[in-house]
């Protein structure tokens, strides 16, 4: 609501029509917009009648001068306003007292006036009732807060009635304890703010209706059982008497009730009643007010608290309701807040999966094409002189084959196709141990400044992948911080979640984790970066000096930890990204370092199937199996295959299968070879993970032997040895 105007709700206007009094609403402008039944009815008109229309517009430009001098001076003064004034009534002019005041908005700023018409014979018995009510309506019209509208209530009230003591009860759960009071002693708010009546237990007893018993007269107010035909009592359902005195042997033989339930009595009140406040069909609370001498109210004082009662209930439900909408429009901005953050997320993960199937079949195709490159280094290698050019050049193309299958093994990551194996490992020491390889590639300019605390436990990783994360981090804030050079802080501390992480962070079901933070004071990122930085493919730098694939690779071996990452960073300010490991409880065996033998190429010369529907994958295969010196047969395909084994299964001394192939998979054709010749031993050749192929699996068809591809020179003659021997030795075995 702007100041200088004023809007009357529909709530306002029906309690003004119902009045009798002749009440008039003006606003700053002196328009009418509302009145009172008795207003218009004294003029001969109806409420529609008058609203919207000016002085002028009613009684003519004379009686309009005097009346808006009037109006002025009250909206100017703040103050009542009191006038002498003719109003016509069936055609005569009729002498009326006008009482004014001005009408505030909630920040106090006079928005209008209120007018109330007193007939000069009733004026002396109801003038202070009157001028209370225009206080009330403006008091609900202008309070935001309960609490507030009910302590002016009581104050207006005490101070217009003269009363000693006002309060207000009010419905809070099951209980009316006191919302507001004035004059009321402290002793007596304290033991008597609740009505509820509790067992020996504490738990509040029931009434023969299966209601709250509720305690003292107050509570027969709430619940309505006040009889109207006994004296004391309404027909509003008040309670009043103006001797408590002579009440008490009353309410002891009529009601039985013993005297001490009356504790007002106590308080020294001699004159007390008890008002209901209304708000629809349903008794809310109840207004007090009492006064040490006799007689002080009398029956149309009853009836005049009655009417300001429904008022008072009704404001504050509609201040309550106006509260519940405003929370539940929070919560509901909230829940919107929060679902487009998942909508926007969902989407991110959709891309970020799509983009990884796609990047997992691209690295697939790759990592055939790269075998067949690196398998004809090597074996080109074995060849080539000693010193020259041409070795020289087969090791640069074996170093970028090796880059190659790195940047390969990135990829399916990124697609969830290859998922190392997972031991339990020491955080601190396998960071330590990262860090100590990293301080070789960093420029001088840049110092690493751990700080890695020993007591974070263990975690449930894969060591090589740890030591990705942290390359792949660092790495990234070195190039933030570009030729000047700056500091690479690594924190590593113990992390116990909250309900802030929990909400952020709801795949989290760890209850204990380790946080490395890695922080750079680099060059920082804007939010429209940071919002794509874990896209696989996306990077700042410049074409040549990033894959894009780095915090993508980040990113997936962290949810594949089940654990979370978070980035901060602004333009200039640097960045910090946090990175939070699930703890697992128990540790691993002693951790040891496993290094792949160099030694020489073993050979033989038994009788090898191999298997694959990648012609290159077979020539290459065929040329270093034969270079070792095996007889090798090959087929494209795992049918033909496995009709040959069929026609002597004793001919072959082993199987090397692809697992990927149409019609019938590497598994599948183990399983049948198997059926055959239980103890021909089978290879299995994979550049897919054990998500796809499982240990059961593998067991269940009676594959001895795994090989990853892309596989080199070195790894083939390790597994197909291991593979015979094995099976040599179990048939020894089994001849004895």
């Amino acid at each position: 609501m702007k100041p200088g105007k004023l809007v009357v709700d529909e709530h306002c206007r029906a309690i003004l029509e119902s009045w009798h009094q002749r009440i008039f609403v003006k606003d700053s402008r002196l328009v009418y917009v509302a009145c009172s039944h008795g207003f218009s009815d004294c003029l001969g008109l109806r409420p529609s009648d008058v609203l919207g229309k000016r002085d002028m517009d009613l009684f003519g430009e004379a009686a309009a001068g005097n009346r808006a001098e009037s109006d002025n001076q009250a909206m100017k003064t703040g103050h009542h306003e009191v006038a002498d004034e003719e109003y016509p009534v069936k055609g005569c002019p009729v002498g009326f007292r006008v009482v004014r005041t001005a009408i505030r908005d909630s920040k106090k700023n006079v928005i209008g006036v209120m007018g109330l018409l007193l007939d000069d014979r009733l004026r002396k018995h109801a003038e202070a009732s009157q001028e209370l009510l225009l206080h009330l309506l403006a008091t609900i019209n202008t309070s935001a807060e309960v609490g507030e509208l009910l302590t002016d209530m009581v104050d207006l009230i005490k101070r217009h009635t003269g009363a000693q003591a006002v309060g207000i009860r009010f419905l809070r759960g099951t209980d009316y304890p006191y919302a507001a009071s004035t004059g009321i002693s402290r002793g007596m708010l304290e033991a008597d703010n609740n009505l509820v009546i509790a067992s020996a237990g504490g738990a509040p007893t029931l009434d023969k209706t299966g209601d709250v018993a509720l305690d003292c007269m107050c509570g027969r107010v709430i619940r309505g059982t006040t009889i109207s035909s006994r004296p004391y009592y309404t027909s509003g359902g008040s309670f009043w008497t103006n001797s408590v005195k002579d009440f008490l042997p009353f309410m002891e033989k009529f009601e039985g009730c013993p005297e001490e339930r009356m504790r007002c009595a106590a308080e020294g009140f001699e004159s007390l009643a008890i008002v209901p406040l209304i708000c629809g069909l349903e008794i809310v609370g109840v207004l007090q007010l009492g006064d040490g001498r006799r007689d002080f109210f009398d029956a149309s004082d009853i009836r005049f608290f009655e009417k300001i009662g429904s008022s008072i209930g009704n404001a504050v439900r509609k201040i309550e309701a106006e509260h519940a909408l405003q929370e539940t429009n929070a919560r509901l901005q909230e829940a919107l807040s929060d679902l487009e953050k998942t909508r926007a997320s969902v989407i991110r993960q959709e891309r970020l999966s799509a983009i990884g199937q796609m990047a997992g079949g691209v690295a697939h195709d790759f990592n055939n094409i790269l075998m067949s490159i690196v398998g004809f280094t090597e074996i080109a290698l074995q060849s080539a002189p000693e010193k020259g050019e041409q070795r020289e050049c087969l090791t640069h193309i074996l170093s970028s084959g090796k880059r190659a299958k790195e940047i390969i093994a990135q990829i399916m990551t990124i697609s969830r196709r290859a998922r190392p194996e997972l031991k339990p490992v020491k955080l601190h020491a396998v960071v330590d141990d990262a860090l100590k390889l990293i301080r070789a590639g960093i420029p001088s300019i840049v110092e690493i400044a751990p700080r890695l605390d020993d007591s974070c436990g263990y975690v449930l990783a894969d060591a090589t992948q740890i030591h990705q994360v942290v390359m792949n981090l660092t790495t990234n804030a070195r190039d933030a911080m570009g030729s000047k050079g700056g500091t690479v802080r690594v924190e590593l501390v113990p992390f116990r979640p909250d309900g802030t992480f929990r909400a952020r962070h709801k795949e989290c079901g760890a209850s204990q984790f380790s946080r490395l933070t890695v922080s750079d004071n680099g060059s920082g990122m804007d939010e429209a970066t940071q919002a794509r930085i874990f896209e696989p493919y996306y990077t700042t730098k410049e074409r040549g000096k990033g894959t894009g694939l780095g915090l993508a690779t980040v990113h997936s071996i962290m949810l594949g930890l089940g654990g979370a990452i978070e980035v901060r960073s602004a333009p200039g300010k640097g960045t910090s990204f946090a990175l939070y490991f699930p703890v697992c409880e128990n540790g691993p065996e002693p951790l040891g370092t496993a290094i792949k033998s160099s030694a020489q190429i073993r050979g033989g010369t038994e009788r090898i199937l191999l298997v694959d529907d990648e012609e290159q994958l077979l020539v290459i295969g065929r040329t270093m199996l034969a270079k070792m010196g095996y007889q090798v047969e090959t087929f494209n395909g795992s049918q033909q295959a496995l009709a040959k084994i069929g026609e002597d299964p004793s001919h072959y001394d082993l199987v090397i299968t692809d697992h990927t192939m149409p019609k019938m998979t590497g598994l599948d054709l183990a399983k049948q070879v198997r059926l055959l010749r239980p103890d021909l031993p089978v290879v299995l050749c994979t550049g897919f993970s054990s998500e796809m192929v499982s240990s059961e699996m593998v067991a269940e068809a009676g594959v001895l032997r795994q090989l990853r591809k892309p596989y080199s020179l070195i790894d083939l003659s390790e597994v197909v040895r291991l593979a015979l021997d094995a099976a040599a030795g179990a048939a020894v075995n089994d001849a004895k």
